[in-house]
């Protein structure tokens, strides 16, 4: 190779180099597919605030567990790209109630009693960072996490589900009747965006029953995040009363 030859291919080289695209995340702004699979924490930032730390194991998310007073939050490190449909899906799982007595034997003992569940979590989609957490209780770990929007599951008191954007708890929440959230029967939610039509479409089929339920919000969420990048993850939380709360089966596509 001549001297000649060698500067054209450096030149051409600094020119390719100079019209690159940027970082991985900007590619993936371009509408491209990406997807997440919980396999397992590698991938994943988790924030808890409280006595119990959220944990990742054989696909199963627990965000909380029977204890009092729990926050937490668990998002995947890599941007997804939001200018594009998307779909997804996850199992959502209440268990080990804390509960109030109704009535009482002579020796003090709790004779009969209700089921108290509490409090929900939220699935969120934000542009702040990795390590995003809101407050304990009806706040649900997601309360001040902004830019987001959320898809929030109550089970305390009258349960349902709400639309949140911006780290904002809103309530009454909409109510999914006939589908209990806090029967303790696992709960499939599949979640679908249209991005052409800015609609948010969650869809719940509450297992062991034929019950399901469907739920349609609209939405531009590139324009609430301020970016066409966005963190995909979960929050929880209990507040004065409690339950084991799990996401399993998460995928992203």
């Amino acid at each position: 190779m001549t001297m000649r030859t060698k500067l054209v291919v450096l030149l051409l080289g600094v020119c390719l180099l100079s019209n690159a695209q940027p970082p991985i995340q900007k590619f993936w702004a371009l509408n491209q597919p990406h997807y997440i699979y919980m396999n397992g924490s590698s991938g994943w930032q988790i924030n808890n605030n409280g006595n119990v730390a959220p944990s990742i194991v054989n696909r199963v998310l627990t965000l909380t567990t029977s204890e009092l007073s729990q926050a937490s939050s668990a998002f995947y490190k890599l941007k997804m790209g939001m200018r594009r449909n998307f779909t997804a899906t996850f199992t959502y799982t209440p268990s080990d109630f804390s509960y109030i007595c109704t009535s009482w034997y002579g020796w003090g003992g709790c004779k009969t009693y209700n089921y108290n569940p509490a409090d929900g979590i939220c699935f969120v989609i934000q542009n702040a960072t990795t390590t995003s957490l809101g407050l304990h209780a009806n706040n649900l770990g997601y309360q001040g996490i902004s830019p987001s929007i959320a898809i929030a599951i109550n089970i305390y008191g009258t349960n349902g589900i709400k639309f949140l954007t911006n780290g904002v708890i809103t309530t009454p929440y909409d109510p999914v009747s006939p589908v209990n959230l806090a029967s303790g029967n696992p709960i499939i939610f599949t979640i679908t965006y249209n991005y052409s039509a800015k609609t948010l479409t969650v869809k719940m089929d509450e297992q062991s029953t034929t019950n399901t339920t469907t739920k349609y919000f609209s939405v531009d969420i590139p324009s609430v995040l301020g970016s066409p990048l966005g963190w995909v993850g979960f929050t929880g939380a209990t507040g004065g009363y409690w339950s084991t709360q799990t996401v399993s089966n998460f995928v992203f596509r």
